[in-house]
């Protein structure tokens, strides 16, 4: 049996779907499973899933190239179609749609004519569209798939390094780097013996180093942060790629939720997890509306000093005095103690849940 999972979405959407595809994977070891990305997930990271094939398709190259004087018109064409012939001739069994999207629904009808939904399929889009609902995306997609799994439980050990993940690709997701830069120094004067690091990628440096000195970063790749993910490290993040890939590796995080960002259903996928989320009547947004206040205010929703005093007590193994949202495994899938107390007035009024013809 040949298989294609497409994840054509994010760096966090695809870290996750490769939980679902390795737990398939495992219950069907005689398949070939092969895996469709696109150009935004970095070959690092797909190295560490070199157990199944992948093929990036080159989407935001072609989008990018298709509007430039000296690209020839019919180039992104031409490559597409080489790519949809190419997996064309695979004649998988069986191609699923792990990204939930009209635009990778279309792609995959083009390579397999055969290719639908599921009926559980559709419910778990229906569901995942409806901000009202509390699933989190493993545990919908693992049902749809028929995946027995379960979220892990965050690793117990002492802390000697703290590693911060402070920006996102999304403006709604973040907080002003003046203010991480206060936290940092907080800390830095009342954690001495912590090794504190704020994590950055190299093509975030520049930015970063307005605010933060280069003795500050932590400059890294997947691969490098894959070594400094220990037993011994936590990390401190917003709603990015990071926090879900220490998940992997049973790294405790501390999730600030701001924005569009969902404090189950963008959680990372690990029981024993601290969230602090804004309260705010309009979170959480709609992720691809722009926030209409022109900067996300539901970031000062969110107390620094309550977060460094939490901190403290947490690198400690102290009894927390300040005490955020934790995710827990209920029957096998992922929640959060105290959610109730989260949901913004206007959240509230979203119950009708989307209506999609797929």
């Amino acid at each position: 049996m040949k298989i294609l999972f497409a994840s054509l979405s994010r760096i966090g959407d695809y870290i996750q779907h490769m939980v679902v595809v390795r737990a398939w994977a495992l219950a069907n070891p005689t398949a070939e499973v092969h895996v469709l990305v696109n150009d935004l997930i970095p070959a690092d990271l797909m190295r560490m899933n070199s157990q199944f094939r992948h093929t990036v398709l080159p989407r935001f190259e072609y989008q990018n190239r298709i509007n430039q004087v000296g690209t020839p018109l019919m180039y992104p064409f031409l490559g597409l179609r080489k790519i949809v012939q190419q997996l064309q001739a695979e004649k998988y069994h069986k191609v699923v749609d792990l990204s939930l999207q009209y635009q990778s629904a279309a792609l995959l009808k083009i390579i397999d004519p055969g290719f639908f939904y599921t009926k559980s399929e559709i419910h778990a889009i229906n569901e995942y569209v409806n901000p009202a609902d509390q699933t989190h995306l493993i545990d919908k997609l693992k049902i749809a798939h028929g995946v027995k799994l379960a979220p892990k439980q965050a690793s117990e050990g002492i802390t000697k390094r703290v590693l911060l993940q402070v920006s996102t690709s999304d403006e709604k997701k973040n907080i002003d780097l003046p203010r991480w830069k206060s936290l940092v120094d907080m800390m830095r004067s009342d954690f001495r013996s912590i090794d504190l690091k704020v994590i950055s990628s190299r093509a975030e440096a520049k930015q970063l180093q307005t605010v933060f000195s280069k003795s500050e970063l932590f400059i890294c790749n997947f691969t490098e942060l894959n070594h400094a993910l220990d037993t011994e490290t936590k990390l401190i993040s917003l709603d990015t790629s990071i926090k879900h890939f220490a998940a992997l590796f049973g790294v405790p995080t501390l999730e600030i939720s701001v924005g569009s960002s969902h404090w189950i259903k963008n959680a990372a996928y690990q029981a024993g997890n601290y969230i602090f989320s804004a309260q705010q009547e309009c979170r959480p947004c709609v992720h691809s509306s722009a926030c209409p206040y022109g900067r996300n205010q539901c970031q000062d929703k969110i107390n620094f000093n309550e977060l460094n005093k939490f901190v403290g007590e947490w690198i400690t193994g102290s009894q927390p005095t300040v005490f955020p949202m934790i995710t827990e495994a209920h029957d096998g899938n992922l929640g959060v103690s105290a959610a109730s107390n989260q949901r913004g007035v206007k959240w509230k009024q979203k119950t009708n849940p989307a209506n999609l013809s797929l």
